[in-house]
């Protein structure tokens, strides 16, 4: 017998009793097999959207994370300006502690070099102060006579 014939003078089935009669027929057809490969489907779903879920609150954490850092180095970056006034602030830049800290070792390297150019500028131009000091001429070379002569007032 087939599932849709019916054996004659037996009541019709109900609908729960064709939904068990559905179910059975179905049992009966699918090999055990596939029935437990269907349960490991379903259970490996359930695996892969927990992992979803697990990833999705994870690169919520990491966006968190990321704004966090990034706030904190633009405080450091600002820190970092704050102690060293004689730095330009625009020198001083970067993304991380590390790219903020070679760009302000470059800044000082930077200022330094410019400071030791410009004193080493100022020393060759010095002018001396006022007027020169008024000494004495050498008379040294001077024959006894132009002593002589210098003296009475005669050759100036």
């Amino acid at each position: 017998m087939t599932e849709n014939e019916m054996p004659a003078g037996a009541p019709e089935a109900t609908g729960e009793d064709q939904v068990a009669q559905e179910e059975v027929a179905r049992q009966q057809l699918v090999p055990p097999d596939v029935a437990r490969l269907e349960q490991m489907l379903a259970e490996r779903e359930a695996d892969v959207s927990t992992l979803k879920q697990a990833i999705a609150d994870r690169e919520g954490r990491t966006a968190n994370l990321e704004r966090d850092l990034a706030s904190t180095v633009a405080a450091y970056r600002a820190l970092v300006i704050q102690t060293n006034p004689g730095l330009p602030g625009e020198m001083v830049g970067g993304d991380s502690v590390e790219e903020i800290n070679r760009s302000l070792a470059g800044a000082r390297a930077l200022v330094q070099r410019v400071k030791e150019e410009l004193e080493a500028e100022t020393s060759r131009a010095r002018v001396p102060a006022g007027a020169p000091p008024r000494t004495p001429p050498d008379l040294s070379a001077l024959s006894p006579m132009q002593k002589i002569k210098y003296a009475i007032g005669g050759n100036r």
